[in-house]
């Protein structure tokens, strides 16, 4: 199996390894539309960056459905200011529950704070990288 990482740092990025991971195992747009739930015409206007706010929810079920993990790393003991959301997250603890050593991994089930570190990620308020891994199953 063929291992692909990414650097992201921006929606339109993220739209271009969901289109690389959708073409790697030849699936068309209607493919993937019918995988999802979404429309043709939507998955589309996502990959050609169209659409420039899509939901969290719409980004993880494409990488779902394409095996694409999504993860956020960071540089321990570096201050960095939070973002409100990301403040209201650390009082509930949410976030200490997902910190396994350095490496911090966004599953399905940790949607808000996957959320809350790529919107912080895309304002730029947070040194930190999201890498998207693809597994190839062809």
């Amino acid at each position: 199996m063929e291992q692909f990482s990414s650097r992201i740092f921006s929606i339109h990025q993220i739209a271009t390894v969901i289109k690389d991971a959708r073409n790697a195992r030849g699936w068309t747009q209607e493919e993937l539309a019918a995988q999802t739930g979404f429309s043709r015409v939507w998955i589309n206007r996502f990959e050609q960056s169209v659409i420039s706010d899509p939901s969290f929810r719409r980004i993880l079920a494409m990488c779902d459905v394409l095996s694409i993990d999504l993860s956020a790393s960071y540089a321990p003991g570096k201050q960095v200011l939070p973002t409100r959301r990301h403040s209201r997250q650390r009082a509930k603890g949410s976030a200490s529950k997902a910190l396994e050593g350095d490496e911090r991994t966004i599953r399905p089930q940790t949607v808000r704070e996957a959320a809350a570190i790529l919107e912080s990620l895309a304002r730029g308020t947070e040194n930190g990288t999201v890498t998207a891994n693809e597994e190839n199953s062809l």
